[in-house]
């Protein structure tokens, strides 16, 4: 597997803080520390260093399909007792919390919809799935950094998306409901709580 994250990694915490501050961090961490569980999945955590406060509360498994990525995680999240996997998610597995940290913004339309309901059997009775990403932009600032980020991600990743997805329809539509969310900047950058519909 190609690792497109390669040259970024040991980068990529420090250019987001230099591009969001702490808001994107703030993102990922927020219902983590509110929620209660014992057995997390965690899919596309990157270096895993926005989940060092939590390190000897993590336990589950963590997935990355970056080697750089995983590798920093495991380093930076050694204190945990997570499990780190390298590649895609391999469907096995009961969790109280599934969480989806910016990540979604970069499957494809087809994609999504498959992989959240395929990750529906992974939660257990009265689990929580928490999701972090980037939501359109508002105003000419935003729009603009925005579109350089995205095309940033083009460049030096495997990025393959041009625009963010309508989440709240693909959600629905794999039997998800939304609980609770938080935003920043505007409603730029969003956390949210889902659980699945009766």
């Amino acid at each position: 597997m190609k690792d497109a994250y390669r040259l970024l990694a040991p980068f990529y915490s420090q250019i987001s803080g230099w591009v969001f501050g702490e808001n994107r961090k703030e993102a990922n961490r927020y219902f983590l520390e509110i929620l209660p569980f014992d057995k997390v999945l965690m899919i596309g955590g990157g270096d895993g260093s926005d989940y060092q406060f939590l390190s000897k509360k993590l336990s589950g498994d963590y997935w990355e399909r970056s080697q750089s990525m995983l590798a920093l995680a495991s380093r930076n999240l050694k204190e945990t007792s997570l499990d780190f996997h390298l590649g895609h998610f391999s469907g096995n597995g009961k969790y109280d919390l599934i969480c989806l940290p910016f990540v979604l913004d970069s499957f494809k339309d087809e994609e999504l919809e498959v992989f959240l309901k395929k990750i529906t059997v992974n939660l257990k009775e009265n689990g929580r799935l928490v999701f972090s990403d980037f939501f359109p932009p508002v105003g000419f600032r935003q729009k603009v950094v925005h579109g350089l980020m995205i095309g940033f991600h083009r460049l030096f990743s495997d990025y393959r998306r041009k625009e963010i997805p309508e989440y709240s329809r693909f959600f629905e539509k794999a039997g998800w409901q939304l609980l609770e969310e938080k935003s920043w900047k505007g409603g730029w950058i969003k956390a949210q709580v889902y659980e699945l519909a009766d």
